[in-house]
């Protein structure tokens, strides 16, 4: 656990030094895919935080699971289907981070704090820095 706090203490000062997680291209897709084609266009102002969540602010760290751990599941939040509504949850048996869109999961983007999920049945953490 002292591990884990101490990579948290890391990411948190993330935003100093580190690449961006992921490009605009890939960023712009897995917005598309929740919020649909249009939306690019229709809000420009939630857009371009989302793509600053996206880039700039989600990471992943490496973690296994420990039975006493305080993580929410990430699965534990609605899918954001209402517009695609074929959206699914992932499927943990093929999780890639380098495939994974968090957007698809109804969590609080937008925080002043830290946020850490655990991406279930996987060894991943979801690390949101704040806003």
């Amino acid at each position: 656990m002292k591990t884990l706090l101490f990579f948290l203490m890391l990411l948190a000062a993330k935003p100093l030094f580190a690449q961006p997680y992921m490009d605009t291209a890939t960023a712009n897709v897995y917005i598309t895919e929740v919020y649909g084609d249009t939306f690019l266009l229709s809000r420009p102002i939630l857009h371009g935080e989302l793509l600053d969540l996206m880039i700039n602010r989600v990471s992943y760290l490496e973690e296994p699971f420990t039975s006493d751990e305080k993580f929410p599941l990430i699965s534990t939040f609605p899918l954001m289907d209402k517009i695609n509504t074929s959206i699914q949850p992932h499927d943990p048996a093929t999780f890639d981070v380098a495939t994974f869109n968090p957007l698809i999961y109804g969590w609080n983007f937008f925080n002043t704090v830290i946020q850490v999920y655990r991406i279930d049945g996987t060894d991943f953490l979801l690390i949101v820095q704040p806003q």
